[in-house]
């Protein structure tokens, strides 16, 4: 599995810390970990989706809603290799 993640945190924080931004924890991507029988597989990056969706009730009245979702990556967006 690749350490892009883990990288990436670092560089980012690496090049706010030059810019004189003092941090406070780390940094943080959107991810999630992904089990299988209550066993970790790794940390996968996640793309969030947001739209909004056309609603019809059945009195008739036309509302929009607003929805969100995640996407979880089966590829790394960094180095494009495969999540194992």
């Amino acid at each position: 599995m690749c350490e892009c993640i883990d990288v990436y945190k670092s560089k980012l924080a690496d090049s706010l810390q030059e810019q004189g931004v003092e941090l406070i924890g780390g940094i943080s991507f959107n991810t999630v970990f992904p089990m299988r029988n209550f066993e970790v597989l790794g940390e996968r990056t996640v793309v969030e989706i947001q739209y909004v969706e056309k609603k019809t009730s059945k009195n008739g009245d036309v509302r929009e809603v607003k929805r969100r979702t995640k996407v979880i990556n089966d590829y790394c967006p960094f180095c494009g290799n495969k999540y194992e």
